[in-house]
């Protein structure tokens, strides 16, 4: 039988050969494919690559600034900070909407605090805007992320409110890009996910591996 199979985020060859084996069982002009952030993952059997590229600088500019003025150009005396938050965002999209909501309705010292404090970190890119984001939230609505993404990815909104007393969190985090809502649940990108993880692993707030509950519970430990 002729099948179109796409598999998103996949982060291990062997989760290829757990779901489509050998490739032999399907019929010609089948078509698989795969999404991935590791490019050992799509060398190890595909047939043609294709990575997806960045904005270029003028749409990048336009997704910023529809983001942090609500127009498509920058006022004038913000054009050069501007500029500057743009390449640092290489043209990812979610790097420049994560910005750019994190500058919205900021005064032009923020700004400047804001660029030093990346420029600090010029190799760190979206990883250091998301952490800026993060840093910027109060600390229920850190609390409310990182339970997020460790535990309630996919819940719906109406039940995760209940549960962390979370309704301003959420908008919040909505507002700043950290999370969407689509059809009524509460979705995160893979990216921040993952910094959620280390985050509160760095912490030891939070567990989601086995192997680090059973130690806890078999020695007894609390956590801090």
């Amino acid at each position: 039988m002729k099948v179109l199979i796409v598999l998103d985020d996949v982060s291990k060859v062997n989760q290829l050969d757990s779901l489509i084996g050998n490739g032999d069982w399907f019929a010609p002009g089948s078509r698989i494919i795969i999404t991935s952030r590791d490019l050992e993952v799509h060398n190890s059997r595909v047939d043609e690559l294709y990575e997806v590229k960045g904005l270029c600088y003028n749409d990048a500019l336009q997704l910023f600034s529809l983001k942090a003025f609500m127009q498509r150009h920058p006022p004038l005396n913000y054009t050069e900070l501007s500029k500057k938050m743009v390449n640092y965002g290489n043209g990812i999209p979610l790097a420049l909407k994560i910005l750019a909501s994190h500058l919205w309705k900021r005064f032009h010292d923020e700004w400047e605090s804001a660029w030093e404090n990346l420029r600090q970190f010029p190799d760190s890119g979206i990883m250091r805007i998301i952490e800026l984001s993060y840093g910027d939230l109060e600390k229920n609505e850190k609390d409310i992320f990182l339970n997020i993404a460790c535990f309630f990815k996919g819940y719906t909104k109406d039940r995760v409110e209940n549960i962390l007393d979370a309704r301003w969190g959420i908008i919040r985090l909505v507002d700043k890009c950290l999370i969407a809502i689509v059809n009524d649940k509460l979705e995160m990108h893979d990216l921040i996910q993952d910094i959620g993880w280390d985050i509160a692993n760095r912490n030891g707030s939070r567990l989601r591996n086995f192997t680090d509950i059973f130690h806890i519970l078999a020695n007894n430990k609390k956590l801090l």
